[in-house]
C-alpha cells in the first residue's frame, strides 16, 4: 500500500545522498570505495495546513500509514500541462522538463487538488516539453495542471505536527527513497560539463563561488607524552589538514543541476578535484609584464619546500583567471610560476586581483541538500570538502 503526499507543501529540502569508505595511511594518502552505484533520494517536506479535512487526512495517513510506502513529489520541480491530457492517452505537454527528476522508468503525479491526482510511470522525456507514458491515463487533465516527478519513500519510524494558533498546523515529513524490489530505471553516472567546470592538470576546477563569511579549518592531532619530567609530543600526521566548509546561494535551476550533477559525477567523496580557497593566500606587490614568470609579492612566510610544487588560481583585473603551479621560491617576497601569465597587469590594478592556493580536494560529504526559495529558482546548500 502507497500513501501519496499531495498536500502543497510550504517548504521542501531534498538531498542527494552517495556511500563511500575512505582508508586512510597516517601520511595522508587516501583509498576510496564507492558502496552506491546511483545517489538516493532523501526528502523533508513541511506544510502548513489551515482546513480541517487536509489536517485529518495527514493525521489518517501518520496514524495508518507510517510503516508503509510514500509517494511524495518533489515540488522544486514543478512544471505544468500546457495542452489537455486526454483520458486514454499516454503523451504529457509540460512546460519543461529540463533540470528537474524527470527520468525513463521513474514516477511523476499529476495534481489538480489533494484530493485529484494521477500517478503514472515515465517511459520516456522525449523532448524539454514532452514526457511519454508506460500507460494510458486514466482522466483528462486540463491545461495548467501540475506535474511533479514522484518518488517511492519510507518515512522515518518518528514524525512530528504542531499546532501554531487557531486551526493553523504545522507536519513535517522526513523520508527516504525506497529500495525494496529491483529497480526498473537505469542509471548512468553524470558527466562533468568542462563548459561549466573546466579542465586543469587532468582534474576538474570548482569555481562556484561561495557567499562570504568564508572559513578554513586545521587539524593536526597530536599526544603530549611526559608525566614528571620534560614533556615531548608526537604525531602520526606528517601534514597540517585542512577540512572547511562552504556555503553557497545558486540563482537558477540549470544552476543548481549543474552542481548537482558534479556532485554526482564525483559520487560524494570519491573523485577528487581542484578548487580555490578565495583568500588572499599570496598577495602581489608589483605589476607584471604578459612575459614575467617570476612574481613580486609581498612576505610569503612559508620556505621553499611548503610553497613550491603547489598550485595557484590568479583573478585577473578583467575578471579571466589562470591557474599556474609555482616551480620556485627564489626569494621570501617573490615566486616563479610554471608559464607566464599571459596579461599585463600595472602596480595600480593589483587591487582588483586575486591569487590564491588552488587546492586538489575531495567532498567531505556523501550526501549534498538544497534548500529552495522563491518559488524554487532560488536556493542554498552547504558543502564540506577536504584538502588531499
Amino acid at each position: 500500500m502507497t500513501a501519496y503526499l499531495t498536500i502543497e507543501m510550504a517548504n521542501q529540502r531534498i538531498s542527494h545522498a552517495w556511500k563511500t569508505t575512505i582508508q586512510e595511511t597516517i601520511e595522508g594518502d587516501e583509498k576510496r570505495s564507492a558502496l552506491y552505484t546511483w545517489p538516493r533520494v532523501r526528502l523533508e517536506s513541511e506544510m502548513l495546513v489551515f482546513e480541517d479535512e487536509e489536517r485529518r487526512f495527514i493525521h489518517a495517513h501518520l496514524w495508518r500509514d507510517l510503516h508503509n510506502l510514500w509517494g511524495i513529489p518533489i515540488i522544486s520541480d514543478e512544471t505544468s500541462l500546457t495542452a489537455e491530457a486526454a483520458a486514454a492517452q499516454a503523451v504529457l505537454t509540460v512546460g519543461a522538463t529540463d533540470y528537474r527528476h524527470f527520468y525513463d522508468g521513474r514516477q511523476c503525479i499529476l495534481i489538480s487538488d489533494w484530493e485529484s491526482y494521477e500517478v503514472a510511470t515515465i517511459t520516456t522525456v522525449d523532448s524539454g516539453t514532452q514526457i511519454t507514458l508506460s500507460g494510458n491515463l486514466s482522466a483528462t487533465w486540463p491545461a495548467g495542471t501540475k506535474v511533479f516527478p514522484l518518488y517511492i519513500c519510507r518515512v522515518k519510524p518518528e514524525q512530528s505536527r504542531s499546532s501554531k494558533y487557531f486551526k493553523l498546523n504545522e507536519f513535517s515529513i522526513v523520508a527516504e527513497e525506497s529500495f525494496e524490489t529491483v529497480r526498473t530505471f537505469s542509471y548512468t553516472v553524470p558527466t562533468v560539463d568542462a563548459a561549466v567546470y573546466p579542465v586543469y592538470n587532468s582534474l576538474n576546477l570548482f569555481l562556484t563561488k561561495p557567499k562570504n563569511p568564508i572559513t578554513e579549518g586545521y587539524r593536526h592531532p597530536y599526544t603530549l607524552l611526559g608525566e614528571l619530567g620534560l614533556n615531548t609530543s608526537f604525531s602520526t600526521y606528517d601534514d597540517t589538514r585542512i577540512i572547511f566548509d562552504r556555503d553557497f546561494l545558486i540563482t537558477s535551476k540549470k544552476s543548481v543541476y549543474d552542481l548537482l550533477d558534479f556532485f554526482d559525477a564525483k559520487q560524494g567523496r570519491l573523485k577528487t578535484f581542484y578548487m580555490p580557497t578565495w583568500m588572499e593566500d599570496i598577495i602581489i606587490s608589483v605589476g607584471f609584464g604578459s612575459a614575467d614568470v617570476t612574481i613580486t609579492t609581498k612576505e610569503l612566510y612559508l620556505t621553499s619546500d611548503e610553497i613550491v610544487g603547489r598550485h595557484v588560481y590568479i583573478r585577473l583585473p578583467d575578471g579571466s583567471y589562470v591557474c599556474r603551479e609555482i616551480t620556485a621560491r627564489p626569494s621570501s617576497t617573490s615566486i616563479t610560476l610554471s608559464s607566464a601569465i599571459g596579461t599585463t597587469v600595472a602596480t595600480a590594478s593589483l587591487s582588483s586581483m586575486l591569487c590564491c592556493f588552488l587546492y586538489e580536494v575531495r567532498f567531505n560529504i556523501d550526501e549534498i541538500a538544497f534548500e529552495y526559495f522563491k518559488k524554487q529558482t532560488l536556493a542554498q546548500t552547504t558543502l564540506s570538502f577536504n584538502k588531499i
